[in-house]
Order: structure tokens, then C-alpha cells, then sequence
């Protein structure tokens, strides 16, 4: 049974109306795993670049950069190593403190 692995894809696409349903639809209809997407904007007027993680094995992973090189929107696509991306998490945190009663102490 081949190894199935996490992998980081980047891929430079035009900036089109429909380019990311396009995308996401071609790893809904391929039956491909996406644990991430994060889609951002290089420059004014460049393509988007998009970096999604995928959990496949070889063949797989083969299969997907094929399907994503075939779309006409895509500019460049490239598998990540795990050596060749900065992996990291972020956590957002609300924290309510109590009402100030008005009161404030004085130094002397």
C-alpha cells in the first residue's frame, strides 16, 4: 500500500472570476484530500497564489499536479517539500475582563 503523505502545492493562477471554484471543484471531483487553502494576492495586477495542503500518496500527488498544469487559469504549479515550507499555526483569543468599578488607587 503506498505511503500517504501531507504536501504543500503552490500554485500561481490568474486572478479570474471563477478560478477558485474551478480549483476546488477539480479536488471535489478527483477525490482528493485539501486539509488547507490560503489564497492571497502577490501584487496589484499579478496572479493569486495559492498554497493548499494535500494528503496523498505518489500517484496521487503525480495525478494532481497533472490536473492542476491542464487548467487554463493556472500559470505554475509545484509540489512543496516538507524541507521547503514554513509551516505555522496561529490562534486568535478573546479575553473579557472585568468591568472597571471606577475606582483608582492613589500612591502617596
Amino acid at each position: 500500500m503506498p505511503e500517504v503523505q501531507e504536501h504543500i502545492i503552490t500554485a500561481l493562477v490568474q486572478n479570474e472570476a471563477g478560478t477558485l471554484n474551478r480549483l476546488v471543484s477539480l479536488f471535489r471531483r478527483r477525490g482528493f484530500s485539501l486539509a488547507s487553502l490560503n489564497a492571497g494576492r502577490l501584487r496589484a495586477g499579478r496572479p493569486l497564489s495559492l498554497h493548499h495542503g494535500a494528503q496523498a500518496d505518489q500517484n496521487e500527488l503525480n495525478q494532481c499536479l497533472r490536473q492542476l498544469e491542464k487548467l487554463i487559469d493556472v500559470v505554475e504549479v509545484e509540489d512543496l517539500g516538507r524541507n521547503e515550507s514554513v509551516r505555522r499555526e496561529l490562534c486568535l483569543v478573546r479575553v473579557d475582563r472585568p468591568a472597571d468599578n471606577g475606582a483608582r488607587s492613589s500612591r502617596s
